[in-house]
């Protein structure tokens, strides 16, 4: 019998699991419904490890729940012979990890751009932070990943927020064991850190992380993943994104004083304050210097990117639709049944995600590049639509909560900041060295 989800490709794999595209045809005659998902799995290996298994489960009841323009859904959960999966909407475009590293050369971002993308970002966070089950109970969802390898930027100007393996919510059937940190240590709140209690105020210190990042061009923090988790937890003084950049306005260095703030109660209320804040600030570079739309920003800087991956894809369809006749024999063609299925092999990693065509269905993808390997089951690891940069960081056991940073690392040389390059294509601002973020 035919799979329900007819796997073309793998796109990505990661150390705990891989995405694969499949196609989905159903119907009768006219009626006949197509589409392309994204199908996510667990390696063979980890196919019976009950907390990894439990943790793709609470994806899928998570994010299931959630029905919001900036957040990838996941449409449909499932076992095979190969194990339990997730189907999850393809989505055309970038990760933000990516399109940060490519931009890299040219300076920073526009400030539009950066404020349009987390302006959404910040609305898929609540979404998910008000989902709600099916009897209308509040889930109480903290995604605590909220990192670049897991906001995708889309070609259509839509920028969704993905991979919620390691949210926590209510009633999940996986927790988080003693003295386990899960996540990227790098946007990690203190009480986070700490193994305090995590609120919806935890995701928006990884927004304020997120923030500066894009607006100056380098993390809050120097150093390792290891040295920013010591800093954030011992630092004495808020982040101040003024001292980088002291021509931003000052709503905006005001909001991610506020963001960083180490006390969760000097946060702002919720993700939705945030929206309200960067459309003000928005609404007055808008008239400053007219409008930038992201849509344009992204196919103009990544159209020839886009233009490959469609052709993959309709590659790999009519593979998948042609007959498979050897030209040493005589045998007539094998029926649809009997067609061989392996996934197509790839020499670049692409990772898809969602593009509304002509069927009715949802294609997509997101473009990430071969050096890039993140894992991809949510577990420990970026989703569907992250790019793959080297292997994420492992779950981190931290002793509890002893004081970090006692005494000052030995000293290392100085690091030479990079000389200043104006902010390309927009306004404001120069001075960046976009800092890789393997993890």
């Amino acid at each position: 019998m035919q799979p329900r989800y007819r796997p073309l490709f793998t796109l990505a794999r990661g150390g705990m699991g891989r995405i694969d595209v499949a196609h989905l045809r159903e119907g009768l005659e006219r009626a006949t419904f197509e589409r392309l998902v994204a199908v996510k799995r667990l390696h063979e290996a980890f196919a019976h490890d009950e907390e990894l298994v439990g943790m793709l489960l609470d994806e899928a009841r998570i994010a299931g729940t959630i029905r919001h323009a900036n957040v990838v859904s996941v449409l449909d959960v499932g076992r095979d012979d190969e194990g339990p999966f997730l189907v999850m909407d393809l989505v055309e475009g970038l990760s933000l990890h990516h399109v940060s590293r490519a931009f890299a050369s040219e300076g920073l971002l526009p400030l539009q751009i950066a404020l349009r993308i987390l302006r959404q970002v910040a609305a898929g966070l609540h979404a998910a932070h008000e989902s709600r089950d099916a009897r209308g109970d509040a889930l109480g969802v903290v995604h605590r990943d909220v990192s670049p390898q897991n906001v995708l930027v889309g070609f259509d100007g839509t920028v969704r927020l993905t991979d919620f393996g390691i949210a926590k919510a209510l009633g999940a059937s996986s927790a988080t064991a003693a003295g386990v940190v899960k996540g990227k240590l790098r946007y990690m709140a203190p009480e986070q850190l700490s193994f305090g209690a995590v609120d919806r105020r935890t995701d928006l210190y990884a927004l304020g992380v997120l923030a500066f990042e894009l607006i100056a061009g380098h993390h809050p923090y120097e150093g390792s993943p290891e040295d920013v988790a010591r800093a954030t937890m011992a630092g004495d003084a808020t982040p101040d994104l003024g001292d980088d950049c002291p021509e931003l306005p000052s709503a905006l260095v005001e909001l991610l004083f506020r963001l960083l703030a180490r006390d969760p109660t000097l946060r702002p209320a919720d993700a939705a304050e945030v929206g309200r804040v960067l459309d003000g600030i928005l609404a007055e570079l808008v008239t400053d210097e007219g409008a930038m739309e992201l849509a344009d920003f992204v196919s103009s800087r990544f159209g020839a990117e886009r233009e490959r991956v469609r052709a993959q894809i309709r590659e790999a369809l009519d593979e998948a639709r042609s007959p498979s006749v050897s030209p040493a024999t005589d045998s007539p063609p094998p029926t649809r049944a009997e067609r061989p299925k392996p996934p197509r092999r790839t020499t670049w990693a692409w990772v898809a995600l969602a593009l509304t065509v002509a069927l009715g269905g949802v294609v997509a993808f997101v473009a990430t590049r071969s050096d890039e390997r993140e894992p991809v089951p949510s577990i420990a690891a970026p989703p569907v639509a992250t790019s793959l940069p080297a292997e994420p960081e492992p779950e981190r056991v931290v002793p509890a909560p002893a004081p970090v940073v006692e005494e000052p690392t030995p000293a290392e040389p100085p690091r030479a900041r990079p000389s200043k390059r104006r902010r390309a294509g927009g306004s404001r601002l120069g001075a960046w060295s976009w800092e890789h973020e393997s993890q």
